[in-house]
């Protein structure tokens, strides 16, 4: 799986995900830092539909200096082992089920669908109140 996300990586595009809790736990924080930093390391960015959980910290320097956007939801809204990634030309998705597997594809046909579906997603997500209530904390400590 960590090979699948590397190929993704070294595409050198803009990233857009879906985000599973489930990565960590199988991939361990180390892998899945290095390919959550990487893409900024090209000067590319990430976007993401991200779950937040009720105690967890949100650390917006480390968004901004890892290129990074999300769009918050609500912790139980999205808790499939599942995560989706697209960039302009590949579409990405792992499974971290009973028997852990990625499927990478490379066609741009198939990749500027999905983004297109991921960004109506994402507009409709930035509407609500939940992602709203958390960015406007960005607004507070940007602006101090």
């Amino acid at each position: 799986m960590a090979v699948a996300y590397r190929k993704q990586v070294n595409l050198h595009e803009d990233i857009h995900f879906i985000h599973t809790k489930a990565d960590v736990p199988s991939m361990g924080f180390d892998v899945m830092h290095e390919i959550r930093v990487t893409p900024a390391r090209h000067g590319n960015t990430r976007k993401g539909i991200m779950a937040h959980q009720l105690n967890s910290a949100l650390n917006y320097d480390q968004h901004q200096r890892n290129n990074l956007d999300i769009t918050w939801i609500e912790n139980d809204k999205y808790s499939q082992p599942i995560e989706w990634s697209v960039t302009d030309s590949s579409l990405l998705i792992v499974s971290y089920a009973t028997t852990p597997q990625a499927v990478l594809i490379i066609d741009p046909l198939i990749a500027i669908a999905f983004k297109q579906l991921w960004s109506l997603i994402d507009a409709n997500l930035r509407t609500s109140e939940y992602h709203k209530s958390l960015t406007a904390k960005t607004s507070a400590t940007t602006n101090n």
